[in-house]
């Protein structure tokens, strides 16, 4: 198969029209990733999967595309903005962001800074204006990484 670039830019345009409801933020992180390779395999037809294991660590981003080249981990706003556990779970996602970074930087011939990897954060319309929401984008995006805010109907 080969690389597709582009494939960051394709996959957002996909995800558009997955039918998140605000229900779906009840939900944990593992359901979400679930309906959303669902969505793409069957509506757009793209060969994706969760993530396994990967490196000594066993760590692994939630989908996979393009035979692990391309990771995508998916969190949601509310988890990260959570008063008890919002800092755990903020600094969970740099190290995750820092780790499948530089794994795929470090494994994959062709590997494209800023696609190899992207954090998608899906929330309500008003958590995405929140400052540590827009301070969690600049950290991932100077890791390397990038980032998009998807809000639910």
């Amino acid at each position: 198969m080969i690389y597709n670039p582009n494939f960051k830019d394709d996959l957002l345009n996909y995800l558009k029209d997955v039918p998140f409801i605000k229900n779906d933020l009840k939900k944990n992180e593992e359901k979400i990733t679930t309906k959303i390779i669902k969505h793409l395999k069957e509506k757009h037809r793209i060969k994706v999967a969760k993530g396994t294991a990967e490196g000594l660590l066993y760590f692994a981003p939630d989908i996979v595309y393009d035979e692990d080249k391309v990771g995508v981990e998916i969190k949601l706003a509310k988890k990260l903005l959570d008063k008890k556990n919002g800092n755990q779970a903020i600094q969970r996602l740099f190290g995750q962001t820092y780790y499948y970074y530089n794994r795929r930087k470090s494994s994959y011939k062709y590997f494209y800074a800023g696609n190899g990897l992207l954090i998608l954060v899906i929330g309500e319309l008003k958590f995405e204006s929140d400052e540590r929401i827009k301070e969690i984008k600049k950290v991932v995006e100077k890791i390397g990484a990038s980032f998009k805010y998807m809000t639910v109907k």
